[in-house]
């Protein structure tokens, strides 16, 4: 671990593989030094107080600086793709259609400049809704997030029930969209109708195998 080779004369081969950091995933190459960037821009160097490889980092706001800086020239949905997709009104795996209500850009409802929370949200939405409607935030939020929880049951329980060959691909396409769903850290927000569509028809779908078990 001295100078000379550096991290990379035993950290190789990495570079573009995806992994996840911070509940996020994460590709190494665009931080490579090629962009300015070095290991120990967001890694501690090993001592006595930080383990090997450890990351300066706690949360995803700690990279704000970087990726919500004034040079950063990508656009929202480059990295927010689980938002985007919601907001399109489209996610993989799912034939359902129904397009986000909001059509105006990301910036109308995020202050990319601060740290995002559910409190400076319900402030950006007092700009334009009246106070039942952003009481409905919180409702969306936690109903989704119980959604997401009974249907993961669900799923669990329908695998140990014995399905046929057709219920088992069927089961991935569901595990397929529920992974997505609950990739997003504002669940329901950015459509609450496609949410409780895929959800509402999955959990359907799961109860009546298991009424049929």
């Amino acid at each position: 671990h001295g100078e000379e080779g550096g991290c990379g004369s035993c950290h190789t081969g990495f570079e573009s593989t995806p992994i996840s950091v911070l509940g996020t995933t994460f590709i190494h190459k665009p931080h490579s030094e090629e962009n300015g960037l070095s290991c120990l821009d967001c890694h501690y160097p090993e001592s006595s107080d930080f383990d090997h490889g450890q990351l300066q980092f706690e949360s995803r706001a700690d990279c704000i600086s970087c990726h919500h800086g004034a040079e950063q020239e990508k656009s929202c949905t480059e990295c927010h793709e689980v938002q985007a997709k919601l907001k399109s009104g489209r996610i993989p795996n799912s034939d359902e259609f129904i397009p986000g209500k909001h059509k105006f850009s990301c910036d109308k409802c995020h202050d990319i400049s601060v740290k995002q929370s559910r409190t400076l949200m319900i402030r950006r939405c007092e700009g334009c809704h009246d106070s039942s409607y952003v009481k409905n935030i919180d409702e969306w939020m936690d109903e989704s997030k119980n959604a997401l929880i009974r249907i993961e049951n669900l799923i669990r329980r329908a695998g140990d029930s014995g399905l046929s060959d057709e219920q088992s691909d069927e089961l991935k396409s569901i595990s397929d969209r529920v992974r997505f769903l609950s990739k997003d850290d504002s669940p329901g927000v950015h459509n609450p109708d496609l949410w409780n569509s895929i959800l509402t028809k999955d959990a359907e779908t799961l109860r009546t195998w298991l009424r049929e078990k």
